[in-house]
């Protein structure tokens, strides 16, 4: 903490401007204990009131805030790595993989990992951290600067919808570590920054989207209303095609939805095009472990 004082007041004070990150933890070990206490409640802990290292971290850039009136931290960096294999080369992990990114967002699901036996089995390490972030130092913002679920297919997949989960969950700033552009991986990030080949991105303001089998299909949206454009994201996590019966709630100035896919060996391109009835359902096919980007005009 010390270190985070005199460096940030250092940086500042040469640059205004500039945004703090901090404190760069490598896990959720260190989400919740400090390097000291390894992966478990010790003497530092005890030591600070009984409070999880971030926890305790945040609870000091707010005081220094309340005191002074200086901001220390900008974003709230952590690391975050899944930890049965999933962040390497080996595809056996796949379905595995298309499962624990649930350990990003979701509150009800429990590690499949040797963390399911731990004394936080339920990592839901966004909402976790904002809630953090807004008791404690409401300006912050969050950032994970370090993750990997691996190289594979499966890896790319799932980055595409941890890409879809970071946009609709309240991540500000991600960096995946140890990128490499094969097996589709590239198309993970043109989904999202150039889907038609001219510069059509993915951006707005999430809104809600229900998946009634979060392991089967994973379903995002977004809206940007400035363009008048509804983005509908799903992945098809099964080994067999998925019928998808969709429904939007909501004006449409087009019954029609452009739609873009890639799949295993099958690089982002131009997909059949997706009918909206009147009533807002629609109905889409989606191959075995595929992404799909489809828009609407509304």
């Amino acid at each position: 903490w010390t270190l985070t004082v005199a460096y940030s007041n250092a940086v500042k004070a040469a640059e205004p401007a500039a945004k703090i990150f901090g404190p760069v933890t490598w896990g959720l070990c260190d989400f919740y204990y400090s390097e000291n206490d390894s992966c478990g409640p010790g003497s530092d802990f005890y030591g600070h009131g009984s409070m999880g290292w971030i926890e305790w971290y945040l609870t000091q850039v707010g005081a220094t805030y309340a005191n002074t009136g200086v901001k220390l931290v900008d974003y709230l960096d952590l690391h975050y790595y899944p930890q049965s294999g999933e962040f390497s080369a080996d595809a056996s992990f796949d379905t595995l993989r298309l499962r624990s990114i649930r350990e990003l967002y979701d509150p009800t699901y429990r590690s499949e990992s040797w963390l399911q036996n731990w004394i936080h089995p339920y990592p839901a390490l966004i909402p976790t951290a904002l809630a953090l972030i807004q008791q404690k130092a409401p300006w912050m913002k969050l950032a994970i600067t370090e993750y990997s679920w691996g190289s594979t297919y499966g890896s790319a997949l799932a980055q595409a919808e941890i890409l879809a989960i970071f946009a609709t969950h309240g991540v500000s700033f991600a960096t995946e570590w140890n990128y490499s552009p094969g097996n589709n991986k590239v198309d993970a990030y043109k989904m999202y920054l150039n889907y038609d080949g001219l510069g059509g991105k993915v951006s707005g303001a999430a809104l809600p989207s229900v998946s009634c089998a979060v392991d089967t299909v994973g379903s995002y949206a977004i809206e940007n209303a400035v363009t008048g454009k509804l983005f509908v994201i799903l992945f098809n996590k099964a080994t067999t095609f998925t019928t998808v019966p969709g429904l939007i709630n909501g004006p449409m100035t087009s019954q029609i939805g452009l739609h873009y896919s890639f799949s295993s060996g099958v690089p982002l391109a131009a997909d059949t095009v997706v009918y909206v009835s009147q009533q807002g359902s629609f109905t889409v096919v989606l191959p075995p472990r595929s992404a799909h980007l489809l828009v609407f005009s509304v």
